[in-house]
């Protein structure tokens, strides 16, 4: 009983992290857009 309580845990962790990973990547893509196009336009 205790093992498989903790499974939804391990799994939320491992799901957070991946998460947190992609929003990293992502406002690091929007914030290198947003340079680029400062950039291009002034």
């Amino acid at each position: 009983m205790k093992p498989l309580f903790m499974i939804p845990l391990v799994v939320d962790r491992q799901f957070f992290s991946l998460h947190s990973r992609v929003f990293q990547s992502t406002a690091l893509a929007v914030l290198f857009s947003e340079k680029t196009k400062k950039a291009f336009w002034y």
